[in-house]
């Protein structure tokens, strides 16, 4: 099978939303396609959550810089764009958690301009260098 080359960067989108790359230090991010006003719902995502015994081997795969802490004990992989939004100490998103309703919610916390990324702040400490503009 014959691969395709790709011609441009990878850059996908849906509704109000874009991914593209962040910068070399952030990898993939996702911005915003139109104007998102504050309180306004980003997207919700269903998740997979992951049980505690099982969360220490997906930290074995790729998959470990994707999950995020749904409780004190409990990690998931977000759908849709849901894994992709990446980290700042002055975040303009924050998530709502619902995992006993497999879901997670992003809400802006205030007014994100057309084409700004849009980032929240991790649970954990960051296991790399916070690259905040």
């Amino acid at each position: 099978m014959d691969e395709a080359k790709a011609s441009t960067p990878l850059e996908f989108s849906v509704s109000k939303l874009y991914v593209k790359n962040a910068g070399e230090r952030k990898g993939l991010g996702v911005f915003a396609k139109q104007a998102i006003a504050a309180g306004a719902s980003i997207e919700c995502c269903p998740i997979i959550a992951c049980p505690d015994e099982q969360w220490q081997a997906l930290e074995q795969t790729t998959l470990r810089d994707f999950y995020l802490y749904l409780d004190e004990d409990n990690v998931g992989i977000a759908l849709g764009y849901g894994s992709l939004y990446n980290h700042s100490d002055n975040p303009n998103a924050e998530v709502r958690r619902f995992p006993d309703r497999h879901y997670i919610e992003y809400v802006a916390l205030r007014d994100i301009a057309v084409d700004e990324e849009i980032c929240f702040k991790y649970r954990c400490a960051p296991w790399f260098t916070v690259v905040d503009k």
